[in-house]
């Protein structure tokens, strides 16, 4: 299996995830932030292509859906099952459903990781993969490790060379125990802000995944 993915930096700055190095074995999970999207035949054959960097175009099977304030899309495509939380238009799907897009497929943005437990019959979403190559695209090279990128977002190549039989865990650092002061609250506002405000005026890939953050914001509220 090879993948391309975005990294958004503030996911170390926030601790969802250990900065990531070239060479690691790691074992993630994928959200997939559609450009274009729409319901198609029953028999239209899945796909997974990959176009350029992080975008590809699908053809995947929705196996289920769950509701909180927003859907929660989970998706197959040739074997590979990803999430959708954000749709660019309003659409309305339902188990089952064929769809097919075109998106940027990114790290998961804890959405899943985080809920998985609490969601019934959930599909394994986790691949073990190694880190074939990290390039930040602030600075527009590549880099060995993330501790070299301290900004904007890094484009990561995976694969699934040299993987053996070895345990391999979530990549995800743990979820932090419940605040207990206010400054704890408010350092975890302060690093979830400065994400947010970064997201607008952004592309809109990125200005999707910003509604992640206000619904953060809500629940703190």
């Amino acid at each position: 299996m090879k993948l391309c993915a975005i990294f958004e930096s503030w996911n170390i700055s926030g601790g969802n995830y250990p900065p990531l190095r070239t060479g690691q074995f790691v074992n993630l999970s994928f959200e997939l932030v559609p450009e274009r999207v729409s319901r198609v035949a029953p028999d239209e054959p899945e796909k997974m292509t990959h176009v350029d960097h992080a975008e590809y175009q699908f053809c995947a099977k929705i196996l289920k859906i769950y509701w909180s304030d927003r859907p929660l899309v989970v998706a197959e495509a040739e074997n590979f099952g990803f999430y959708i939380t954000s749709f660019p238009e309003s659409a309305e799907f339902a188990e089952a459903d064929k769809i097919w897009g075109v998106g940027s497929l990114s790290l998961d943005s804890y959405e899943w990781v985080q809920f998985v437990d609490h969601h019934a019959d959930a599909p394994d979403l986790f691949y073990k993969l190694r880190v074939a190559s990290i390039y930040d695209l602030s600075e527009q090279k590549e880099v060995e490790t993330m501790r070299d990128s301290e900004r904007g977002a890094c484009l990561v190549r995976f694969d699934s060379d040299s993987l053996g039989g070895e345990l391999i865990p979530r990549t995800f650092k743990p979820c932090q125990p419940p605040l207990t002061s206010g400054t704890e609250l408010a350092g975890l506002l302060s690093r979830n802000l400065r994400a947010l405000l970064a997201r607008f005026g952004k592309p809109n890939r990125d200005r999707l995944l910003a509604a992640g953050h206000l619904a953060a914001f809500a629940a703190l509220s």
